[in-house]
Protein backbone atom coordinates (compact mmCIF):
# COMPACT_ATOMS: atom_id res chain seq x y z
CA UNK A 1 0.00 0.00 0.00
CA UNK A 2 3.13 2.35 0.84
CA UNK A 3 4.72 1.34 -2.36
CA UNK A 4 1.50 2.43 -4.56
CA UNK A 5 1.19 5.61 -2.92
CA UNK A 6 4.82 6.25 -3.44
CA UNK A 7 4.58 5.96 -7.00
CA UNK A 8 1.52 7.85 -7.23
CA UNK A 9 3.33 10.90 -6.23
CA UNK A 10 6.36 10.18 -7.94
CA UNK A 11 4.69 9.77 -10.74
CA UNK A 12 6.51 11.58 -14.05
CA UNK A 13 3.00 13.13 -15.64
CA UNK A 14 2.56 15.70 -12.59
CA UNK A 15 5.29 17.84 -13.45
CA UNK A 16 3.40 17.94 -17.34
CA UNK A 17 -0.38 18.13 -15.94
CA UNK A 18 1.11 20.77 -13.51
CA UNK A 19 2.39 22.97 -16.47
CA UNK A 20 -1.08 22.10 -18.58
CA UNK A 21 -2.93 23.52 -15.57
CA UNK A 22 -0.73 26.60 -15.50
CA UNK A 23 -1.14 27.17 -19.21
CA UNK A 24 -4.90 27.09 -19.16
CA UNK A 25 -5.10 29.38 -16.59
CA UNK A 26 -2.77 31.95 -17.88
CA UNK A 27 -4.67 31.87 -21.38
CA UNK A 28 -8.13 31.71 -19.01
CA UNK A 29 -6.52 35.06 -17.86
CA UNK A 30 -5.76 36.34 -20.62
CA UNK A 31 -9.44 35.60 -21.89
CA UNK A 32 -10.83 37.43 -19.32
CA UNK A 33 -8.43 40.15 -19.39
CA UNK A 34 -8.93 40.81 -23.15
CA UNK A 35 -12.77 40.68 -22.52
CA UNK A 36 -12.42 43.36 -19.80
CA UNK A 37 -10.32 45.73 -21.67
CA UNK A 38 -12.76 45.24 -24.57
CA UNK A 39 -15.36 46.49 -22.41
CA UNK A 40 -13.06 49.27 -21.17
CA UNK A 41 -12.89 49.81 -24.93
CA UNK A 42 -16.42 50.29 -25.32
CA UNK A 43 -17.29 52.41 -21.91
CA UNK A 44 -14.19 54.82 -23.36
CA UNK A 45 -16.14 55.06 -26.82
CA UNK A 46 -19.19 55.59 -25.07
CA UNK A 47 -18.32 58.42 -23.13
CA UNK A 48 -16.00 60.26 -25.53
CA UNK A 49 -19.28 59.96 -27.79
CA UNK A 50 -21.14 61.52 -24.71
CA UNK A 51 -18.32 64.10 -24.38
CA UNK A 52 -19.13 65.23 -28.19
CA UNK A 53 -22.84 65.25 -27.95
CA UNK A 54 -22.60 67.31 -24.83
CA UNK A 55 -19.77 69.41 -27.11
CA UNK A 56 -21.61 69.86 -30.18
CA UNK A 57 -24.86 70.67 -28.07
CA UNK A 58 -23.21 73.37 -25.86
CA UNK A 59 -21.44 75.23 -29.24
CA UNK A 60 -24.88 75.29 -30.87
CA UNK A 61 -26.30 76.34 -27.70
CA UNK A 62 -23.80 79.57 -27.63
CA UNK A 63 -24.47 80.88 -31.10
CA UNK A 64 -27.97 81.72 -30.21
CA UNK A 65 -28.16 85.53 -31.47
CA UNK A 66 -29.25 86.47 -28.15
CA UNK A 67 -25.94 86.25 -26.32
CA UNK A 68 -22.57 88.55 -26.53
CA UNK A 69 -19.88 88.41 -29.16
CA UNK A 70 -18.18 86.71 -26.83
CA UNK A 71 -20.21 83.71 -26.20
CA UNK A 72 -21.07 83.18 -30.22
CA UNK A 73 -16.93 82.98 -30.45
CA UNK A 74 -16.76 80.44 -28.18
CA UNK A 75 -19.09 78.32 -29.89
CA UNK A 76 -17.67 78.81 -33.03
CA UNK A 77 -14.22 78.11 -31.96
CA UNK A 78 -15.79 74.65 -29.79
CA UNK A 79 -17.43 73.46 -33.42
CA UNK A 80 -14.23 74.00 -34.81
CA UNK A 81 -11.96 71.80 -32.12
CA UNK A 82 -15.00 69.40 -33.03
CA UNK A 83 -14.20 69.36 -36.20
CA UNK A 84 -10.57 67.84 -35.40
CA UNK A 85 -11.96 65.96 -32.71
CA UNK A 86 -14.95 64.22 -34.51
CA UNK A 87 -13.99 64.12 -38.56
CA UNK A 88 -17.39 62.07 -38.90
CA UNK A 89 -18.82 65.11 -37.55
CA UNK A 90 -17.97 67.21 -40.21
CA UNK A 91 -21.13 67.44 -42.13
CA UNK A 92 -23.12 68.65 -39.04
CA UNK A 93 -21.40 71.04 -37.72
CA UNK A 94 -20.11 72.54 -41.34
CA UNK A 95 -23.64 73.03 -41.50
CA UNK A 96 -24.40 74.43 -38.52
CA UNK A 97 -21.67 77.56 -38.74
CA UNK A 98 -23.45 77.77 -42.33
CA UNK A 99 -26.75 78.01 -41.37
CA UNK A 100 -25.60 80.97 -38.31
CA UNK A 101 -23.93 82.77 -41.04
CA UNK A 102 -27.11 82.48 -43.33
CA UNK A 103 -29.24 83.61 -40.37
CA UNK A 104 -27.03 86.20 -38.48
CA UNK A 105 -26.04 87.70 -42.25
CA UNK A 106 -28.70 87.57 -44.59
CA UNK A 107 -28.30 89.56 -47.61
CA UNK A 108 -30.12 92.46 -48.35
CA UNK A 109 -30.92 96.30 -49.41
CA UNK A 110 -27.82 97.43 -46.75
CA UNK A 111 -25.70 94.72 -47.16
CA UNK A 112 -22.02 96.19 -48.06
CA UNK A 113 -22.64 100.39 -47.75
CA UNK A 114 -22.54 102.69 -45.69
CA UNK A 115 -18.94 103.89 -44.61
CA UNK A 116 -20.72 104.94 -41.41
CA UNK A 117 -21.63 101.44 -40.71
CA UNK A 118 -25.61 100.03 -40.93
CA UNK A 119 -27.97 97.82 -39.14
CA UNK A 120 -27.52 94.14 -38.69
CA UNK A 121 -24.18 91.99 -38.40
CA UNK A 122 -21.89 94.65 -40.33
CA UNK A 123 -20.29 97.32 -38.80
CA UNK A 124 -18.62 99.44 -41.74
CA UNK A 125 -17.31 98.00 -44.20
CA UNK A 126 -16.22 94.54 -42.98
CA UNK A 127 -18.03 91.71 -41.35
CA UNK A 128 -18.41 92.01 -37.30
CA UNK A 129 -16.14 89.42 -35.98
CA UNK A 130 -18.39 86.53 -35.29
CA UNK A 131 -19.50 86.42 -38.71
CA UNK A 132 -15.69 86.43 -39.87
CA UNK A 133 -14.51 83.64 -37.48
CA UNK A 134 -16.97 81.00 -38.55
CA UNK A 135 -16.24 81.89 -42.55
CA UNK A 136 -12.42 81.12 -41.56
CA UNK A 137 -13.79 77.96 -40.13
CA UNK A 138 -15.38 77.22 -43.07
CA UNK A 139 -12.94 78.04 -45.67
CA UNK A 140 -9.99 76.61 -44.25
CA UNK A 141 -11.94 73.14 -43.87
CA UNK A 142 -9.82 69.84 -44.65
CA UNK A 143 -9.62 69.28 -47.92
CA UNK A 144 -10.97 65.70 -47.33
CA UNK A 145 -14.59 66.98 -47.03
CA UNK A 146 -16.83 66.86 -49.80
CA UNK A 147 -19.78 67.67 -48.43
CA UNK A 148 -21.80 70.85 -50.16
CA UNK A 149 -21.21 73.87 -48.15
CA UNK A 150 -24.71 76.53 -48.47
CA UNK A 151 -24.11 80.21 -48.15
CA UNK A 152 -26.92 81.13 -50.76
CA UNK A 153 -28.42 84.58 -50.12
CA UNK A 154 -25.92 86.18 -47.62
CA UNK A 155 -23.75 89.11 -47.35
CA UNK A 156 -20.32 88.66 -47.57
CA UNK A 157 -19.65 91.70 -48.24
CA UNK A 158 -15.72 92.82 -47.82
CA UNK A 159 -15.13 89.55 -46.13
CA UNK A 160 -11.94 88.14 -46.31
CA UNK A 161 -11.75 85.10 -48.08
CA UNK A 162 -8.11 85.20 -49.50
CA UNK A 163 -7.02 81.78 -49.94
CA UNK A 164 -10.49 80.23 -49.14
CA UNK A 165 -11.20 76.79 -50.25
CA UNK A 166 -14.85 77.57 -52.29
CA UNK A 167 -14.92 73.62 -53.76
CA UNK A 168 -18.92 73.10 -53.50
CA UNK A 169 -20.08 76.28 -51.72
CA UNK A 170 -23.40 77.42 -53.30
CA UNK A 171 -23.19 81.44 -53.05
CA UNK A 172 -26.15 81.76 -55.03
CA UNK A 173 -27.88 85.27 -54.77
CA UNK A 174 -24.93 86.19 -51.95
CA UNK A 175 -23.56 89.44 -51.93
CA UNK A 176 -19.55 89.86 -52.03
CA UNK A 177 -19.47 93.54 -52.72
CA UNK A 178 -15.45 94.00 -52.40
CA UNK A 179 -14.58 90.57 -50.66
CA UNK A 180 -10.79 89.81 -50.72
CA UNK A 181 -10.92 86.58 -52.52
CA UNK A 182 -7.12 86.72 -53.29
CA UNK A 183 -5.78 83.25 -54.56
CA UNK A 184 -9.10 81.18 -53.44
CA UNK A 185 -10.04 78.05 -54.69
CA UNK A 186 -12.83 77.20 -57.00
CA UNK A 187 -12.15 74.49 -58.52
CA UNK A 188 -9.47 71.45 -58.93
CA UNK A 189 -8.10 71.44 -62.53
CA UNK A 190 -5.65 68.87 -62.48
CA UNK A 191 -7.99 66.28 -63.89
CA UNK A 192 -8.85 67.93 -66.56
CA UNK A 193 -5.39 68.96 -67.88
CA UNK A 194 -3.90 66.42 -69.93
CA UNK A 195 -0.10 67.20 -68.01
CA UNK A 196 0.39 68.83 -65.22
CA UNK A 197 2.82 70.68 -66.60
CA UNK A 198 0.92 72.47 -68.81
CA UNK A 199 0.66 76.24 -68.10
CA UNK A 200 -3.02 78.06 -69.25
CA UNK A 201 -1.43 80.77 -69.82
CA UNK A 202 0.89 79.76 -72.74
CA UNK A 203 -2.63 78.78 -74.38
CA UNK A 204 -1.11 75.01 -74.01
CA UNK A 205 -4.53 73.70 -71.74
CA UNK A 206 -6.97 71.27 -73.27
CA UNK A 207 -10.18 70.10 -71.16
CA UNK A 208 -10.83 66.11 -71.29
CA UNK A 209 -14.92 65.35 -70.87
CA UNK A 210 -16.39 68.25 -71.00
CA UNK A 211 -20.05 68.34 -71.61
CA UNK A 212 -22.84 70.93 -70.97
CA UNK A 213 -24.42 68.81 -68.19
CA UNK A 214 -21.32 69.16 -66.14
CA UNK A 215 -21.81 72.44 -63.69
CA UNK A 216 -19.60 74.06 -61.71
CA UNK A 217 -18.61 73.59 -57.86
CA UNK A 218 -19.42 77.36 -57.09
CA UNK A 219 -22.88 78.64 -58.51
CA UNK A 220 -21.99 82.74 -58.45
CA UNK A 221 -25.28 83.38 -60.50
CA UNK A 222 -26.59 87.16 -59.77
CA UNK A 223 -23.96 87.79 -57.06
CA UNK A 224 -22.81 90.88 -56.06
CA UNK A 225 -18.70 90.85 -56.89
CA UNK A 226 -18.28 94.59 -56.99
CA UNK A 227 -14.45 95.36 -56.28
CA UNK A 228 -14.09 91.95 -55.10
CA UNK A 229 -10.34 90.95 -54.76
CA UNK A 230 -10.15 87.45 -57.40
CA UNK A 231 -6.40 87.95 -57.96
CA UNK A 232 -5.03 84.81 -59.46
CA UNK A 233 -8.27 82.56 -58.08
CA UNK A 234 -9.27 79.60 -60.73
CA UNK A 235 -12.74 79.20 -61.73
CA UNK A 236 -13.74 76.28 -63.54
CA UNK A 237 -17.25 75.50 -64.74
CA UNK A 238 -18.46 77.70 -62.53
CA UNK A 239 -21.90 79.88 -62.79
CA UNK A 240 -21.16 83.75 -63.54
CA UNK A 241 -24.50 84.37 -65.30
CA UNK A 242 -25.33 88.17 -64.41
CA UNK A 243 -22.67 88.77 -61.86
CA UNK A 244 -21.69 92.24 -60.90
CA UNK A 245 -17.85 92.36 -61.31
CA UNK A 246 -17.84 96.32 -61.91
CA UNK A 247 -13.84 96.81 -60.60
CA UNK A 248 -13.03 93.78 -59.67
CA UNK A 249 -9.14 93.02 -59.46
CA UNK A 250 -9.22 89.63 -62.12
CA UNK A 251 -5.43 90.03 -62.43
CA UNK A 252 -3.84 86.73 -62.96
CA UNK A 253 -7.19 85.21 -62.50
CA UNK A 254 -7.92 81.88 -64.95
CA UNK A 255 -11.40 81.48 -65.68
CA UNK A 256 -11.98 78.06 -67.73
CA UNK A 257 -15.67 76.89 -68.92
CA UNK A 258 -17.75 79.46 -67.27
CA UNK A 259 -21.29 80.68 -67.86
CA UNK A 260 -20.81 84.31 -67.95
CA UNK A 261 -23.54 85.33 -69.76
CA UNK A 262 -24.65 89.09 -68.52
CA UNK A 263 -21.82 89.43 -66.39
CA UNK A 264 -20.46 92.85 -65.71
CA UNK A 265 -17.36 93.07 -65.27
CA UNK A 266 -16.56 96.29 -66.53
CA UNK A 267 -13.92 98.58 -65.89
CA UNK A 268 -12.11 95.60 -64.05
CA UNK A 269 -8.61 94.38 -63.87
CA UNK A 270 -7.81 91.60 -66.66
CA UNK A 271 -4.30 92.17 -66.60
CA UNK A 272 -2.68 88.47 -67.15
CA UNK A 273 -5.88 86.62 -67.10
CA UNK A 274 -7.15 84.14 -69.19
CA UNK A 275 -10.74 83.23 -70.08
CA UNK A 276 -11.01 80.31 -72.19
CA UNK A 277 -13.97 77.99 -72.97
CA UNK A 278 -16.11 79.91 -71.68
CA UNK A 279 -19.86 81.55 -72.67
CA UNK A 280 -19.69 85.52 -72.33
CA UNK A 281 -23.10 86.66 -74.08
CA UNK A 282 -24.31 90.14 -72.83
CA UNK A 283 -21.28 90.20 -70.98
CA UNK A 284 -20.13 93.64 -70.33
CA UNK A 285 -16.27 94.18 -70.10
CA UNK A 286 -15.84 97.94 -71.17
CA UNK A 287 -13.19 99.61 -69.76
CA UNK A 288 -11.49 96.72 -68.40
CA UNK A 289 -7.71 96.92 -68.16
CA UNK A 290 -5.76 93.98 -69.83
CA UNK A 291 -2.52 93.32 -71.06
CA UNK A 292 -0.37 92.02 -73.80
CA UNK A 293 -0.74 88.79 -71.65
CA UNK A 294 -4.31 88.78 -71.37
CA UNK A 295 -6.07 86.02 -72.74
CA UNK A 296 -9.58 85.67 -74.85
CA UNK A 297 -9.93 81.88 -76.38
CA UNK A 298 -12.22 79.49 -77.32
CA UNK A 299 -15.07 81.38 -75.95
CA UNK A 300 -19.18 82.07 -77.31
CA UNK A 301 -20.14 85.28 -77.39
CA UNK A 302 -22.89 87.61 -78.92
CA UNK A 303 -23.06 91.25 -80.67
CA UNK A 304 -24.18 92.44 -77.39
CA UNK A 305 -20.56 90.96 -76.02
CA UNK A 306 -18.82 94.23 -75.09
CA UNK A 307 -15.21 93.98 -75.57
CA UNK A 308 -12.23 95.72 -73.60
CA UNK A 309 -10.36 98.08 -75.89
CA UNK A 310 -7.03 97.08 -77.63
CA UNK A 311 -8.38 93.14 -77.35
CA UNK A 312 -7.84 90.49 -80.58
CA UNK A 313 -11.30 89.33 -81.09
CA UNK A 314 -11.62 85.80 -81.20
CA UNK A 315 -13.72 83.83 -83.66
CA UNK A 316 -16.82 82.91 -81.60
CA UNK A 317 -17.06 78.90 -80.83
CA UNK A 318 -20.33 77.43 -80.58
CA UNK A 319 -19.33 73.67 -79.60
CA UNK A 320 -17.68 71.74 -76.76
CA UNK A 321 -16.30 72.46 -74.47
CA UNK A 322 -18.06 76.17 -73.95
CA UNK A 323 -21.51 75.89 -72.04
CA UNK A 324 -24.90 77.09 -72.76
CA UNK A 325 -26.84 79.87 -71.57
CA UNK A 326 -30.35 79.34 -70.91
CA UNK A 327 -31.20 81.97 -73.67
CA UNK A 328 -28.61 79.98 -75.91
CA UNK A 329 -31.08 77.04 -76.86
Amino acid sequence: MARASHSTFTWAGWTKLAALATTVGVLGGLYFTNRSLEANNKQYELSKQSQITERYAKAVEELSPSNSTEVELGGIFLLERLVHDSPPDSVAIYNELSAFIRDQSPNSDTCGGGINGNAGRFHGKVPKIEIQSALTVIMKRDPSFSGVIDLSETCLAWADLRGADLQNVILHGSNLHGANLGHATFWNLSPFLKSPEESPLQGQIELEDADDSQQGDVNFDRANMEYANLHGAFLARDRLDGVDLVAADLSGAIIIGALMCQAKPAASNLTDALIFASNISDTDFEQSIISNRTTFDTLLYNDHTVWPKGVQIPPSHNSNPVPKCESDW
